[in-house]
C-alpha cells in the first residue's frame, strides 16, 4: 500500500540544473513574457473601455462646460455697461 503522506518533490531535489531563469518553449525567459502579457491587457481592458469614456465626455463632461462657459460669458455686458454706471450714478472714482 501506498504512503499518502509522503512529500513530493522539493525545490532542493531540483538540483542545479534549474538554478537559471525559468524559460518558455521558445526560449524566452518567463518573466519577460509575462510583462508582454500583462501589457497587452492592460492595452486591451483600455480599449474596451475607451468607447464609454467617450460616451461619457461627450455626454456628460462636455455640456457641463458649455453651461459653465455660458453662465459667465455675456456679450451684451460690455455694450451696455457705461449706462449701468450712470443710471446707478456712479462716477467711476473710488471714494
Amino acid at each position: 500500500m501506498a504512503d499518502i503522506t509522503a512529500p513530493g518533490p522539493t525545490a532542493a531535489d531540483a538540483g542545479p540544473e534549474r538554478a537559471g531563469p525559468i524559460v518558455a518553449a521558445d526560449g524566452t525567459p518567463l518573466k519577460r513574457k509575462l510583462a508582454v502579457s500583462m501589457r497587452r491587457a492592460r492595452w486591451r481592458a483600455f480599449l474596451l473601455t475607451a468607447p464609454l469614456l467617450l460616451f461619457v465626455v461627450l455626454t456628460f463632461i462636455l455640456p457641463i462646460g458649455q453651461m459653465l462657459t455660458r453662465s459667465v460669458h455675456n456679450d451684451t455686458f460690455p455694450a451696455t455697461r457705461h449706462r449701468s454706471h450712470s443710471g446707478l450714478g456712479w462716477s467711476g472714482a473710488a471714494g
